[in-house]
This record gives C-alpha cells, sequence and structure tokens, in this order.
C-alpha cells in the first residue's frame, strides 16, 4: 500500500501577517527548528500574530498528526501531541493525517529511516537545498501489518523517543557542568586553586 492511500497529506504554510487596520490574534507556529524525533514543547513554539479571520483550520496540527520536515539534508519526523492540537504547520513542512489504525508513532519512525530519507530526498539532489514533494511522500511505499504488532512496534518507538530524550537532558546537564567545573579553575576571578 502507499502512504497516500492511508493519509490525507498537506503542506504547511506561512502564517498570513495582518495587514493595518486588521484586528490580530495570536496563534503558535511550529516551524522547522521544532521538528526533531518529537515536535518541540508548545511554550517553546513561535507565536505569531495572524489576521483575524485567516483559515487556520487548512494548517492546524490534530493531536497523531505526523508532522515531516521537507527541506533539508535528512527527513525529520515527528507526532502532534494533545499540546499542539491547533498550532499551525509553518512553510516546508508536511502533514501526515492517518485516516486508518496504523499507529501516527509508526509512520514518523519509518519515514525518519535512512534509507526511506534518502528515497524522498532523491527527487531534488543538486539543488541548493534538498527537499521532496506531497506527491514523493504519497508514493512512498509500505507494508501491511498486524494491527497488535504495528501497535507493539509503536509503543517501541514511543520508549525509545523518550530514552533519548532523556539521555539528551543527561549529556547537556553533564557538558554544563564541565563547563562549570573549567570555568572555576581557570578563571582568574573565579575560586579555584589559580585564585
Amino acid at each position: 500500500m502507499y502512504l497516500g492511500e492511508i493519509a490525507h497529506i498537506f503542506s504547511g504554510r506561512p502564517a498570513k501577517r495582518p495587514a493595518d487596520g486588521d484586528t490580530p490574534h495570536v496563534a503558535r507556529v511550529v516551524g522547522l527548528r521544532d521538528i526533531s524525533r518529537r515536535i518541540s514543547p508548545l511554550s517553546d513554539l513561535e507565536a505569531v500574530e495572524i489576521a483575524d479571520g485567516e483559515d487556520v483550520a487548512r494548517s492546524a496540527l490534530r493531536p497523531g498528526d505526523v508532522v515531516v520536515t521537507s527541506r533539508g539534508s535528512n527527513v525529520r519526523a515527528a507526532v502532534a501531541q494533545r499540546e499542539h492540537d491547533g498550532v499551525l504547520a509553518g512553510p516546508n513542512l508536511i502533514v501526515v493525517r492517518l485516516e486508518g489504525e496504523v499507529p501516527p508513532e509508526l509512520i514518523a519512525a519509518y519515514l525518519r529511516h535512512p534509507l526511506i530519507s534518502a528515497q524522498l530526498l532523491r527527487e531534488f539532489v543538486g539543488t541548493s537545498t534538498a527537499g521532496f514533494t506531497i506527491e514523493s511522500l504519497k508514493r512512498i511505499e509500505l507494508a501491511r501489518t498486524d494491527d497488535r504488532f504495528a501497535v507493539l512496534l509503536a509503543e517501541l518507538v514511543v520508549r525509545v523517543d523518550a530514552y533519548a530524550e532523556y539521555q539528551q537532558r543527561v549529556i547537556a546537564l553533564r557538558e554544563k557542568a564541565a563547563d562549570e567545573s573549567i570555568f572555576f579553575h581557570l578563571h582568574p576571578d573565579g575560586q579555584g586553586p589559580a585564585s
């Protein structure tokens, strides 16, 4: 089967900024930098003023949507959580809204695989910015899998992603501790042994 057969796929777009005299309202927008194995938390997403009456439904996320980067040297894909409900998908992002029983975590992990990423990015090899189109994404082929097995695989993805996020936080704390230790020992105004 093809991804386009089991999902509604659409592209993000720039938010329409209010013109002079328009009554604006604030919306959160997810951009390329906000996508890794997960989507950045809502509080970290850019808040922009958009024109009142702007048709946000066309690019607003729902929980379970898979958000895919369509530009860059590799494909990043993450699943929108409850907190991302109504967040607007920005430019250079493609949203995959699954219509069947396939878990979105499974599709996100599949799209991140290096072979699938290479297949998608092959479309624009040689251009200044690698990327792909919605049509390319729709043509990604998937094998049918047992629903119970798909749920177990999706749970594996969720657990591995959570573990990776935890490890990244631990690494960041260790880096900060190392930086502080070096500063303490080397800075002339520090309290280290060189003082």
